[in-house]
């Protein structure tokens, strides 16, 4: 009883998180633009006495024909790929399920069954998401849309609005834990189901091109691998059932891409220079909780090289700093890592420059030197979840796990080493990891069962059984 407890565990954790706080996002990158708009602003008043703004300034419009050149979006438009009808738009069975948030009772229901479920009373657990079935079913059906468009004016730059990832982040887990407890009441069709809309919710709302919505899709992946070695420990005597299970894990061809999300990092930044004094104005009012009006909106500036020389002068960095990037997003465009380090390597570059014109690129690449390991991170724990539920079958077969990697049916490779994934067994558990970004084997140690700080990045990439605990 006590590991059915410890099995929901994981998802009270992130619900707990998930509350409807559908601002939450948007506020986070308030907080970011804030910080941008000012530090461009301190740029600004000091060019104003400096020769670098003049030198910046008169190279604009040669550095924005590179830019153009390196095929990097010159208007909002490009960042669209394809003409995509708006009939398999997700959006709008999206924003209708994410209604159900704001009614009354609706936080009491999902603790109520977070409750019940943590107590091992799953049928109860189940009666009440019956409760949830209108705002889930209308998920599954947007889970069947070709894309997800919301409309966003990406001409706003800094201050485009990102609350409808915090809808999606809620719909994963709410999928998740009805998948657990359905795995729980032999359910497995049903859990499958509930894991492959959680799976394509994911992707859709990873399609935006940024950053944000990337790290955002990988974390909603990350916390569905967790549900399936959770609902795994429910079917750990069912060798059809982790059969079945397995099928609801995606494939690494669906993991996000770092080179297009930095597409759109590179337009967001364009239209934040171009519309810096407008953005400037709205952050300095804090309007933090409301949307731009519309005449905010008609004075935006959506095409074209900035005609104010402050702004000539910051564009002038960027365009050069993305042409550079854009060379190394084509050639490294399957290989996030060394995607990452080229990144990295410019923002080292341009951060060690003590002109002004510098100051915007300088905060923005300083975003991008983490995103490509956590990209492989997410296809270890893919591969190794992908590995354990066939382990599990084996152990559910014939009585005992697999001693050998090379024991387990397919191929299992580690992504950081190319080389095969390891095994630990225990008394008590069995664990198959990766060995994660620093390449070391730390002996199977997840990084969230480090204590020691000192010993932070000393740690695997790992799918288990029992499953990992989540302290509540």
């Amino acid at each position: 009883m006590q590991r059915r407890t410890n099995t929901i565990s994981l998802h009270r954790s992130h619900l707990e998180r998930s509350k409807p706080r559908m601002k939450v996002v948007s506020r986070h990158r308030w907080g970011a633009c804030a910080a941008v708009l000012c530090l461009i602003g301190s740029a600004f008043s000091i060019g104003h006495r400096t020769d670098d703004i003049a030198k910046a300034a008169g190279q604009a419009d040669s550095a924005a024909k590179a830019y153009r050149a390196a095929g990097l979006p010159w208007e909002a438009k490009d960042l669209r790929t394809g003409s995509l009808k708006e009939s398999q738009n997700a959006a709008a069975l999206l924003g209708q399920a994410a209604a159900a948030f704001k009614k009354p009772h609706f936080s009491q229901d999902v603790q109520e069954i977070r409750k019940l479920a943590q107590d091992a009373k799953f049928d109860m657990a189940a009666q009440k998401l019956v409760g949830l079935a209108p705002c889930l079913s209308l998920a599954e059906k947007a889970s069947h849309r070709q894309f997800l468009d919301f409309g966003l004016d990406w001409d706003q730059g800094v201050i485009v609005p990102f609350e409808e990832m915090a809808s999606i982040r809620m719909l994963v887990r709410l999928l998740c834990l009805r998948a657990e407890v359905e795995c729980y009441r032999k359910d497995t069709k049903g859990a499958v189901r509930d894991l492959k809309t959680a799976q394509k919710l994911a992707i859709l709302g990873g399609q935006s091109p940024t950053v944000m919505a990337m790290v955002t899709d990988m974390a909603n992946q990350l916390v569905i691998l967790d549900a399936i070695q959770q609902s795994a420990a429910a079917l750990k005597s069912d060798p059809l059932g982790l059969k079945l299970l397995g099928a609801a894990i995606g494939s690494e061809s669906e993991a996000p891409s770092f080179a297009d999300a930095l597409r759109g990092e590179a337009y967001i930044g364009l239209a934040t220079i171009r519309n810096f004094k407008n953005l400037n104005e709205i952050v300095n009012k804090e309007v933090l909780d409301h949307a731009p009006s519309k005449t905010f909106k008609s004075l935006l500036v959506r095409t074209g090289v900035p005609k104010d020389i402050n702004e000539r002068a910051v564009a002038t960095r960027h365009f050069q700093a993305w042409t550079q990037a854009a060379s190394a997003m084509s050639r490294y465009r399957n290989d996030p890592e060394k995607l990452q380090a080229a990144m990295t390597s410019i923002a080292q570059e341009v951060a060690g420059k003590k002109e002004p014109s510098y100051a915007m690129v300088a905060e923005s690449f300083s975003a991008y030197t983490k995103a490509g390991t956590a990209v492989i991170e997410l296809r270890a724990q893919n591969v190794a979840t992908r590995a354990l539920l066939v382990a599990m079958q084996i152990r559910a077969s014939k009585g005992k796990w697999p001693t050998r990697i090379q024991d387990i049916p397919g191929t299992w490779i580690d992504p950081f080493t190319q080389k095969p994934l390891k095994i630990k067994i225990t008394a008590d558990s069995f664990r198959i990891y990766s060995l994660g970004p620093n390449r070391k084997d730390d002996g199977g140690i997840r990084k969230q069962e480090i204590k020691d700080p000192a010993k932070k990045e000393n740690y695997d990439d790992v799918a288990s059984y029992p499953p990992r605990q989540i302290k509540t």
